[in-house]
């Protein structure tokens, strides 16, 4: 049985937090991206730590990777992005990671660092220091 998916998300201390839980569906990633985007506070570059450690599945990578067309045009204009991904499931991370490389070698990404972490307060620090280097 396949539990539903489901996102939310805050804008918090100039950070964008997205948690997924369930299924992680295309659908579900458009839906909580046009909301980010739709937020008084959002900003090509804000900084986003994505909360992984939840979601049970990947419907399919097909609908993962045609998640970065949508997203990409999100932040069309930044001169640079911080995006730290946590979670504890090795294969979730292999995914993101191949996102990560798909949106800079689209030519939207080319100035972002990615991150990846088992833990939120380790996430959280990596994003906070990032304005300081």
């Amino acid at each position: 049985m396949t539990d539903a998916g489901k996102a939310q998300y805050v804008i918090q201390d100039g950070i964008a937090r997205l948690t997924y839980t369930g299924a992680l569906s295309f659908e579900l990633l458009v839906d909580i991206h046009s909301r980010v985007a739709a937020d008084p506070d959002f900003y090509p570059e804000i900084p986003k730590l994505i909360d992984l450690r939840k979601v049970t599945e990947f419907h399919t990578l097909d609908e993962f990777f045609r998640v970065i067309a949508v997203t990409a045009k999100l932040h069309v204009g930044a001169t640079k992005r911080k995006i730290a991904t946590v979670s504890e499931d090795i294969m979730v991370e292999k995914i993101a990671r191949l996102y990560g490389e798909a949106a800079r070698h689209s030519g939207q990404a080319t100035q972002v660092e990615y991150a990846f972490f088992t833990s939120i307060d380790a996430a959280e620090k990596w994003l906070k220091n990032m304005d300081k280097k």
